[in-house]
């Protein structure tokens, strides 16, 4: 019993490893804040819904969307302003 017991937990272990993915590595944000901004921003928001095209919205939607819904989908403090400027820098009226 004690075996089959150790089988199921074995194969539970394996399906759920196999079930991760693997995430590719966030840019350096010293090097490419603008890119480690759009990794975070896919990584955190996508948890709750379908991403959003930036273009789509103005710079002062973005920022009030990120102000309202960064601590639901866990982004960090020290995350939220590289994902800001993703957001702003490919907003529609962004310079």
């Amino acid at each position: 019993m004690r075996t089959l017991t150790a089988i199921l937990g074995l194969v539970a272990l394996l399906s759920f490893l196999a079930a991760c993915e693997s995430l590719p590595a966030a840019p350096d944000p010293a090097v490419d804040p603008v890119g480690y901004g759009q990794v975070m921003y896919e990584r955190k928001c996508a948890t709750c819904h379908e991403l959003y095209n930036p273009r789509e919205f103005s710079q002062r939607a973005l920022s009030r969307a990120l102000k309202r819904y960064a601590p639901r989908a866990g982004l960090k403090r020290e995350d939220r302003p590289y994902v800001e400027q993703y957001l702003l820098e490919n907003a529609s009226d962004a310079p």
